[in-house]
């Protein structure tokens, strides 16, 4: 068994009080300690390291970091319903290339899974270029959550290492 401690979402921008306000799951911003519990611990999904923002009061940061391997939700719409969400929705990996940063926002590398190996994934490349980009603080409600990851070598990886690759752990089928 474990203890944790709920986070809340506690939104600040107009667009993620929006977000919050039709009830969708936001992975990203300033939350806030909820009540606490005691869960088997096999079922936590993903370990989540935050920064005090005002100790005092129980706010926490969580942004995505660099090195981290993230969800995003493919197609993403501000405008997305419970309902709408819960249909059909379709997940990309993306590598977190900065940390997120207030003036900059969090810049990422798109990944694709390696061919023959179901659970490998590299950075995506187009035309001899790496996919990066760059998401502002309102954009990333598009984050849906970390993936657990293992950067890994050539060998490893059966000889996928442009840009690096990682070993991914899924909990679910949804990417």
């Amino acid at each position: 068994m474990l203890d944790v401690t709920l986070l809340q979402p506690h939104p600040v921008a107009d667009e993620e009080m929006q977000w919050v306000e039709a009830n969708l799951p936001m992975a990203c911003g300033t939350f806030r300690a909820a009540e606490s519990t005691c869960i088997e611990k096999n079922l936590l999904l993903h370990r989540v390291i935050c920064a005090h923002e005002q100790p005092s009061k129980l706010f926490f940061r969580v942004y995505p970091r660099k090195g981290e391997i993230w969800a995003i939700y493919n197609h993403w719409n501000i405008d997305w319903t419970i309902s709408g969400m819960s249909t059909n929705v379709q997940y990309k990996l993306v590598e977190i290339v900065t940390d997120f940063t207030q003036e900059a926002g969090v810049t990422v590398a798109a990944l694709v899974r390696a061919e023959e190996h179901d659970n490998v994934f590299r950075r995506q490349l187009h035309e001899g270029f790496w996919l990066f980009m760059t998401f502002k603080r309102k954009e990333l409600l598009r984050f849906s959550h970390r993936i657990p990851s293992l950067k890994i070598t050539g060998d490893q990886a059966g000889g996928c290492t442009s840009g690096g690759s990682f070993r991914v752990k899924f909990s679910h089928n949804g990417i």
